[in-house]
């Protein structure tokens, strides 16, 4: 790796349990990334923008809760917002880190326009995680390779 590291975000999305937190913990300690877990981003978004929708547990829910709160278009703001806030997140990260890693599932719902915004000015890197196996570019690659810039 040359000297000057370009700046990288990793994009890891992927059904629940198909590896995207084991992923994002090798590139973390393996290779130093930032990692922002995206469960943890949505549930403080939802707690402090719309309470209303929240609850003590929504850790364990969140793919029902997104899909029930999303399915009939009446709140497309909450999942623009919600879109806007993960990539400041994202941003505000930059700032102090090259490296970051971003994993959850609702990471697929914000991929195409998080990759359009990030990929002007930082090596975007996009992988599906699939039974604890990660294709990127439609070929199964290791850690090291995701994090070789």
């Amino acid at each position: 790796m040359n000297a000057e590291v370009k700046p990288t975000v990793v994009l890891i999305y992927g059904d629940p349990g198909q590896g995207k937190s084991h992923l994002a913990g090798k590139l973390r300690e393996e290779f130093g990334y930032r990692r922002i877990t995206v469960d943890d981003v949505y549930v403080r978004f939802i707690r402090d923008r719309y309470p209303d929708l929240y609850f003590p547990r929504l850790r364990q829910f969140i793919s029902n809760h997104w899909h029930a709160i999303t399915i009939d278009g009446r709140l497309d703001d909450l999942g623009t917002a919600w879109r806007n806030h993960l990539y400041d997140v994202i941003e505000n990260e930059l700032r102090s880190f090259p490296r970051i890693v971003v994993e959850g599932y609702l990471v697929g719902f914000a991929l195409n326009e998080l990759k359009a915004k990030l990929e002007k000015r930082v090596a975007v890197r996009i992988i599906k995680a699939e039974n604890q196996k990660y294709p990127m570019d439609d070929k199964e690659v290791t850690v090291a390779e995701i994090a070789d810039n």
